[in-house]
């Protein structure tokens, strides 16, 4: 019963540690339901083990009867790829490092109970230091950098194989206590590994935070150079209709004038038409999301686009209103680009969401696209070498955001959906 106690700790304690450094395809009700029926064969399968062998042959092979088995599960459940889950098996050495400091106690105590708390206290705080350190600025890398983990997981699977056979086989540690020292270097030159690794991870991770910062700055910057252009246009605009309002008022009098009160309407209708051309909209309270939608409609209206919009924003907004600028102008510029690809012009079109609802805003932007559009987890590839960081700058800013995004590609239709709780002072 203490050897049945004894692996379910560490079947929960490597499952809990492994999973830490993956994301899950499935939701997690369903990821969590497929790891916990693995875990019970795990479990049933090496107490059929101590059953069947004994213990000591157990502790020989319980890091591979263990971590074999829960690899497979996380490759079925991972939306990674095979090397990164890979990395996460193998970032499992520092498990056996609990296992080694509590060995070295039970040596030079020859108390049971000592090399338990000894070994849960150990695991406690590698558990913690992962968590604290290393997870974020890892799983940031993981999103936004796919290449290179075959080598990267090359060094921690070599330490790997190094430490199971001076700790467990063909002897184990506690019958060759001279591989204390070696083991002890193994385990120094793997933690300097992970810092390393960990330095590495978290320039990485700010070299891509700065990256988006430099976006939205960029867009500021385009923001204000859009909008002084703006401002000029509605200028000449208004010298212009300053000098011929008196010659239109004078047509529209003699139309009047003449009962022709069609022509006067038509002339009229005109007239509207032309002032509607000024380069910024007014779509709702919000300037910044003003500039951004008055750009990209008037650009995609050049490419034969037909918009429907729904936009309803307050003017304060909790979050920065140049952040939910650079979701619109990311997700506009792949729609115009999605239509531009479409023969038939009567068939672009683009419709725009952008609402406030109870405490959150709802962004959805729907376009027509031809072809095919491949995903690589929830974020769709573009064909185009250079090209996808739209999408991978709108998935940044809405976890900064603490929000949720999807990306759907469906009978020819695609979808982006953005989703933030927000707080709108003075509303």
């Amino acid at each position: 019963m203490l050897i049945f106690g004894y692996l379910l700790y560490k079947l929960i304690f490597l499952t809990i540690f492994m999973s830490l450094l993956i994301e899950f395809r499935f939701s997690k009700k369903k990821a969590i339901i497929i790891i916990t029926s693995t875990s019970v064969f795990i479990l049933a399968f090496n107490f059929m083990i101590v059953h069947t062998y004994g213990a000591e042959f157990f502790g020989r092979i319980f890091p591979l009867s263990a971590t074999l088995p829960a690899f497979l599960s996380l490759l079925l459940v991972a939306k990674s790829s095979f090397a990164t889950v890979l990395f996460a098996i193998v970032t499992s050495i520092f498990s056996s490092m609990g296992r080694f400091v509590g060995i070295v106690v039970f040596m030079l105590t020859s108390r049971y109970l000592f090399f338990i708390i000894t070994e849960v206290i150990a695991d406690a705080v590698i558990i913690t230091l992962f968590i604290v350190y290393f997870r974020k600025p890892y799983l940031k890398v993981l999103e936004d950098f796919n290449k290179g983990w075959n080598i990267i997981s090359l060094v921690p699977t070599l330490l790997m194989v190094l430490i199971y056979s001076l700790m467990y086989y063909p002897t184990p540690l506690t019958l060759c206590p001279e591989n204390i020292f070696p083991l002890s270097i193994v385990f120094i030159l793997a933690a300097s590994f992970y810092v390393i690794i960990y330095i590495n991870f978290k320039n990485i991770s700010e070299f891509y935070d700065l990256r988006r910062e430099k976006d939205i700055i960029n867009l500021q910057l385009e923001m204000h150079k859009k909008e002084f252009e703006s401002i000029q246009e509605n200028i000449e605009q208004a010298k212009v209709l300053r000098h011929d309002i008196r010659h239109h008022l004078i047509t529209i009098y003699d139309l009047l004038n003449e009962n022709q009160c069609g022509l006067a309407k038509e002339y009229i209708k005109n007239m509207d038409y032309e002032l509607d051309q000024a380069p910024l909209i007014e779509y709702c309270m919000n300037y910044y999301i003003n500039v951004i939608l008055s750009f990209y409609i008037k650009k995609g209206k050049q490419e034969g686009i037909t918009f429907h919009h729904e936009i309803n924003l307050p003017e304060n907004l909790s979050i920065n209103p140049v952040e939910i600028g650079l979701i619109l102008a990311n997700g506009l510029d792949n729609a115009i680009h999605a239509n531009m690809q479409i023969t038939d012009v009567n068939k672009r079109e683009i419709t725009i969401i952008c609402k406030k609802q109870d405490e959150k805003i709802a962004i959805r932007i729907t376009n027509p696209y031809e072809g095919t559009i491949l995903f690589k987890g929830e974020l769709p590839l573009s064909p185009h070498k250079g090209h996808g960081y739209g999408t991978r700058s709108i998935a940044g800013i809405t976890e900064k955001n603490h929000g949720i995004y999807s990306f759907e590609a469906v009978d020819g239709t695609f979808n982006m959906t953005v989703l933030f709780y927000c707080f709108f002072p003075n509303q």
